[in-house]
């Protein structure tokens, strides 16, 4: 029944509900009780949603902003071709509340601009926030400690030192931690000017660490510096390169791939993996696997050269 729960996690971290909720039919027919358990919440959440709250934050303001985003992640999740209505629905109750509580912002705001300020807001109340767009929806992260730690990172091409920024105490991690009940969310990301780690994702200094989020991380960090145009299908596509290439367990690495890979141009974590699996001729050997990502990673670096690294934006586009 473990393979019934993964299909649903695979289907909705390529934003396809629709699926997950196919993949969970089986459930009705399992005596398991953790299953039943499970199912019964996927029924509370999306389905009769009735789901009881459960936000441990006593400031008002912010437990409404993260209702507002519950709110639109369901939605969004059960009716993804109406995301631009959503979208919408979204930005007015967040002015909504934002007028209610006095926060002052222009009634012609864009969704950026909105963002921006309650950032701020959430700031003075003892909070940190990451808003945005973990595509194809808009995502809330929300969290109160920070602490820092230097690296010196062996990528494939180079060696790159980065700061991390461990982040912790979350209150609110995304649409991708909403589907999947906390299974699966964001474990980090990178900057400019440092790499950001949700701490509780990773055992520091464990290969998953070491490999799966710096490895990724700094080839994003590596690659902002030397392709600054670059668009994000590419740049998912060399960071998964780097992993693979590092990989301790290549094939199942090569799993997890799989089960992302959509041919979807408007999901970039996911078209990358597709991109990669695409362009792997020999998958037998963990040696093979490797050396084909490095010999990947390093055709993509000459091409991005080729058509000038300080202005271009995609090669797997083209």
């Amino acid at each position: 029944m473990n393979d019934v729960l993964q299909a649903y996690y695979s289907y909705c971290l390529k934003a396809d509900l629709q699926s997950a909720i196919q993949s969970l039919q089986k459930l009705n027919r399992s005596g398991d009780k953790e299953l039943k358990i499970f199912h019964e919440k996927f029924l509370a959440r999306f389905v009769n949603k009735n789901e009881k709250e459960n936000i441990k934050c006593e400031d008002d303001f912010v437990k409404s902003i993260i209702r507002s985003y519950r709110a639109y992640y369901r939605e969004a999740l059960l009716q993804p071709k109406k995301l631009l209505n959503h979208n919408a629905i979204l930005s007015k109750d967040l002015k909504r509340i934002m007028f209610n509580e006095g926060v002052k912002f222009s009634t012609v705001a864009s969704f950026e601009k909105l963002e921006k300020i309650l950032e701020r807001e959430f700031h003075k109340r003892g909070f940190l926030a990451l808003f945005g767009t973990v595509k194809p929806f808009r995502s809330l992260m929300i969290w109160k400690k920070e602490s820092f730690k230097i690296f010196n990172v062996s990528l494939p091409e180079k060696k790159q030192k980065v700061k991390v920024i461990f982040l912790e105490q979350f209150l609110e991690l995304g649409w991708m931690h909403y589907a999947t009940f906390g299974k699966y969310y964001v474990g980090g990301w990178a900057r400019k000017d440092a790499l950001y780690c949700v701490k509780q994702a990773y055992k520091i200094d464990s290969p998953t660490f070491n490999i799966h989020y710096l490895s990724h991380e700094a080839q994003h960090f590596s690659d902002y510096k030397s392709f600054p145009k670059l668009i994000q299908i590419d740049l998912e596509y060399r960071a998964k390169l780097a992993e693979l290439a590092l990989a301790r367990s290549p094939k199942k690495f090569l799993n997890k791939l799989t089960s992302e890979a959509k041919k979807d141009k408007n999901m970039p974590h996911s078209f990358a993996a597709y991109k990669i699996l695409d362009g792997l001729t020999d998958a037998t050997l963990p040696t093979k696997i490797r050396r084909e990502a490095i010999g990947l990673l390093l055709q993509h670096s000459s091409a991005l050269k080729k058509h000038g690294s300080k202005k271009v934006r995609t090669v797997l586009l083209d």
